[in-house]
């Protein structure tokens, strides 16, 4: 969080973009690591999204989502959505744009809302994840020593992958040193 928001100096709202997650998610972290918060600024809008034709051609034309657009000229997606939406633009359902997505983004590295990074890729209009600590203990100790088990980061720190701080448990012994409760979805 202080690389991102202090250091490279991005909003709030840009970091929430990069790690696809809510604006509250980082305010959150922020204030979990006593980072204290900016004046808010509103985002001034760039001319290229003022431009119908221009807009229309992106999600239109050549159907980038809203992500992809906002690269362009460096402002948020959610920008980008209100300009489509006072340009008169169609908006795409979930499904469309993920579909859409898994043409332009085959894979894609994030961070989800419990600071787990991952990879994600978008099939059929699935998408499919996998959190990079377990990428980790497959290539550790093998795929079938990890079949069944949990990843444990052992200092807590959900985005510290270092091998020397993972180790792999069974879901009794990962649930006990988390007091009965491990966070939703660790799987193989």
């Amino acid at each position: 969080m202080e690389e991102l928001y202090v250091k490279r100096e991005l909003s709030i709202h840009d970091i929430s973009d990069i790690l696809s997650c809510s604006n509250e998610t980082i305010g959150r972290w922020l204030d979990k690591h006593n980072i204290d918060t900016r004046a808010s600024t509103r985002e001034k809008t760039p001319a290229e999204l003022q431009d119908s034709e221009w807009l229309r051609e992106q999600y239109v034309d050549r159907n980038q989502s809203a992500e992809q657009i906002a690269s362009a000229p460096g402002c948020a997606s959610t920008t980008v959505r209100t300009w489509v939406d006072k340009h008169g633009l169609k908006r795409r359902s979930r499904s469309e744009a993920l579909k859409s997505r898994a043409l332009f983004e085959p894979a894609r590295y994030d961070t989800d809302s419990e600071g787990y990074s991952r990879w994600r890729v978008f099939r059929d209009g699935q998408r499919y994840e996998v959190r990079v600590h377990r990428l980790l203990a497959v290539a550790e100790v093998g795929v079938d020593n990890l079949n069944g088990n949990h990843v444990h980061h052992k200092n807590g720190i959900p985005w510290d992958n270092r091998p020397s701080n993972i180790e792999v448990l069974t879901p009794e012994e990962h649930g006990r040193r988390h007091g009965g409760q491990v966070s939703g979805g660790e799987s193989a």
